[in-house]
């Protein structure tokens, strides 16, 4: 199974600039530890040089995965092309592309400022089981689901979810689409909420992000859970805001965090490499990924040998 990274430059809020950033470097060393899938980069071109130099990391230029598709959700949204938040929702485009020209479903796709511990590879054959042909996302509240890691069954079941986004922004517009679902802000995160909720109920699952509960679908096949963002935040914080320890509560990981201060995430070793397990309940659960919204990636990394 293929995975999928992706860096568009552009400005803040919280990262402003056109070429990689540090921790993306962390982020390929990671994933790279844990799996010899290939690892596919889109970038801008002027960054190919700086991806780094590995065995099975592809960089690949996203100018060259544009469509009309995009262009006619960018013309329509309310925040300029090169603002993180276009970026950050019309990378889903040039993803459908980029797959689907290179016939590369089944596929994930993560974030570049999470860690991966597992084999992505030896996990297929339960995303074939549990999800099939279409998207799974990882739940964040009510309102948001993340792509801090998603799978993609086929490239038409992206299609399906990025032809929704632009349908939203030509029937309702930004504050229409706001109004209509009662949410803060049309991003990306609410739009895979929303997709996911209405058109995309039967074509989306949602990834296990706890071991117990309404979201824990998929946790007994997998063996772990996957991090959303609110356990990264716990351990490491946020970007130029709070440190270890935050919480949000209105989350469906900081509901539970809240509710009980005794669950921690902990690190244990695992054949040599350092990995994070949720501990709750004298139990240990192993974590997939961690979403490291510090951007400190370094300090969470596996490190083999350690």
């Amino acid at each position: 199974m293929n995975a999928i990274l992706i860096h568009l430059g552009c400005k803040g809020p919280y990262i402003s600039s056109t070429q990689p950033p540090a921790h993306m470097r962390h982020c390929i060393e990671q994933y790279r530890l844990f799996n010899t899938a290939p690892l596919y980069v889109l970038t801008d071109r002027a960054n190919l040089p700086l991806i780094p130099q590995q065995p099975g990391v592809f960089p690949v230029a996203i100018e060259d995965y544009t469509t009309d598709k995009c262009h006619r959700f960018a013309s329509r949204y309310a925040y300029a092309a090169d603002e993180f938040w276009s970026v950050s929702t019309t990378r889903f485009f040039y993803l459908e592309e980029f797959i689907k020209r290179n016939e590369l479903a089944p596929a994930v796709h993560f974030e570049n400022d999470v860690l991966v511990y597992f084999d992505v590879e030896k996990a297929a054959p339960i995303f074939k089981q549990l999800y099939g042909p279409y998207v799974a996302l990882a739940p964040c509240d009510g309102d948001q689901a993340t792509s801090g890691f998603m799978y993609f069954g086929t490239y038409e079941a992206l299609a399906h979810m990025t032809t929704f986004f632009v349908d939203m922004l030509v029937d309702h517009g930004v504050h229409g689409f706001e109004a209509k679902y009662k949410v803060h802000m049309m991003n990306d995160m609410t739009l895979m909420r929303r997709y996911a909720d209405t058109r995309g109920a039967g074509h989306t699952g949602f990834l296990p992000v706890l071991p117990f509960g309404d979201y824990s679908r998929g946790y007994a096949e997998f063996g772990a859970i996957f991090d959303p963002g609110d356990f990264g935040q716990y351990v490491g914080g946020t970007v130029g805001g709070s440190g270890p320890g935050t919480i949000y509560a209105g989350h469906i990981i900081g509901a539970v965090l809240n509710a009980h201060p005794e669950y921690k995430v902990v690190f244990q070793d695992e054949n040599g490499r350092r990995c994070p397990y949720f501990s709750y309940e004298d139990k240990l659960v192993k974590m997939n990924n961690l979403h490291v919204h510090s951007k400190h990636l370094a300090q969470f990394m596996s490190k083999a040998g350690n």
